[in-house]
């Protein structure tokens, strides 16, 4: 069983939410919906394992290389 991945909420309002999240190796954010389109943008690098209905994913993530998504 995989630890909770920490979520530090650092804005909110009704069009934007701001999420420091710190993922350490074998944390997990666990099941969730995205409310808003979203924006990360890694504070280091590394493999992102993203599991979803259709499977699981492996995806290299850049420090400092943003990505969205709607």
């Amino acid at each position: 069983m995989c630890e909770n991945a920490l979520a530090e909420l650092q804005h909110e309002n009704e069009r934007t939410r701001v999420t420091l999240w710190r993922l350490p190796p074998g944390t997990a954010t666990g099941w969730h919906v995205h409310g808003f389109d979203y924006v990360v943008v890694p504070v280091q690098g590394g493999l992102l394992t993203v599991e979803t209905r259709e499977g699981r994913f492996d995806y290299p993530v850049q420090t400092a290389k943003s990505y969205a998504r709607d």
